[in-house]
């Protein structure tokens, strides 16, 4: 089924959030301006990977069928002109990630007045992408740039609010909360550990490593299949599958220590 953030020309069939509404058609109407086509025939001048471009559509259909590598390059050379001041490449940046984005808010669970409503959440996801591409280390995270925008959100937003649904991934998901304990930092939340607290974590104390990181995420957060990662990767569904239990024992070793202060989270 088609995205309703992949069409380009004329409004899909109903969409509930306003918010979602709005960005849709704003993104209609800029693929038919033509200042918005102007702007990306001259890309090309800096970003020579974007020659032969002429509306914002033709980029993200090019990046959703391009393969990881050259998704990367993509997203960097969009990453780059954001940074240079040129809004338009940050709000195809915002367009490509949409979906992913509203995935990121559903799960997202309200905690006060602010984020009663769902589309008071999708403001929150939508204002922490945008913050975080402009500030994004395009000179050194240049490897899976898509999953570590992800990332990035996810944390983001994890931290300042919770996250809905079962996170800690493991073959026995129930039994892996059972046996270990919640966030006790005020006495009183009996709420999970959280996937983003523990891999930020994780990544932090070298139990593993950034890519097995961004991996987990593509997987447990995203619903990227074993099958899609493997093509993405270049490797087997087999080495997908094995790499992300590699690196939940290592994760939940490390968490059977002492899992309350070595995330920091003991009172």
């Amino acid at each position: 089924m088609q995205s309703a953030f992949r069409y380009h020309h004329q409004m899909p069939g109903k969409v509930s959030s306003p918010l979602f509404h709005q960005l849709i058609s704003e993104w209609i109407t800029l693929n038919s301006t033509t200042s918005a086509s102007n702007t990306v025939t001259r890309w090309a001048t800096s970003e020579p990977l974007l020659e032969g471009f002429h509306h914002p559509h033709e980029i993200v259909d090019a990046i959703d069928s391009a393969q990881a590598d050259q998704k990367d390059a993509y997203f960097l050379a969009l990453l780059r002109l954001t940074q240079q001041g040129q809004a338009l490449a940050g709000r195809i940046l915002l367009q490509l990630m949409l979906p992913k984005l509203g995935r990121i808010a559903l799960r997202m669970a309200a905690r006060d007045a602010d984020t009663l409503w769902g589309e008071d959440r999708r403001q929150l996801v939508v204002a922490e992408f945008w913050d975080i591409i402009t500030n994004y280390a395009v000179d050194r995270r240049t490897n899976a740039v898509p999953v570590k925008l992800a990332l990035d959100t996810l944390h983001r937003c994890t931290m300042k609010q919770p996250w809905r649904h079962q996170e800690f991934p493991s073959d026995d998901a129930a039994a892996f909360i059972d046996r270990h304990p919640t966030r006790e930092h005020d006495h009183h939340s009996d709420e999970p550990i959280r996937l983003a607290d523990v891999v930020s974590w994780g990544v932090k104390q070298s139990v593993i490593s950034q890519d097995d990181a961004d991996l987990m995420v593509s997987i447990y957060v995203d619903e990227e299949k074993p099958q899609q990662a493997a093509d993405r990767l270049k490797v087997s569904a087999d080495v997908i599958r094995k790499r992300c239990s590699r690196a939940r024992q290592r994760l939940t070793a490390a968490l059977a220590d002492n899992p309350l202060q070595t995330l920091g989270l003991a009172c």
